[in-house]
């Protein structure tokens, strides 16, 4: 009993906060690179590999290169 308290204490005092789905997919949602083609991946500055410069932008990544891949299936940053 005394450990449900506690649990109910904490979310209701807004201590562990758990994001609505339209937050967590609000950036994709609002992005739209329909014209991706698969050899236009790009290398963004937190190390990942993006489809395109236009997912990059959308993930609020900026580039440190741009390189488009010549073998998509192997390029990685």
């Amino acid at each position: 009993m005394k450990f449900l308290s506690i649990v109910v204490l904490i979310v209701a005092t807004g201590l562990i906060s758990i994001p609505e789905k339209s937050q967590v997919l609000a950036s994709v949602d609002e992005c739209y690179c329909l014209d991706t083609k698969p050899d236009e991946k790009v290398c963004g500055a937190d190390g990942k590999t993006y489809l395109s410069e236009c997912w990059m932008k959308c993930h609020d990544v900026a580039s440190i290169m741009l390189a488009l891949a010549k073998h998509p299936r192997d390029y990685n940053c």
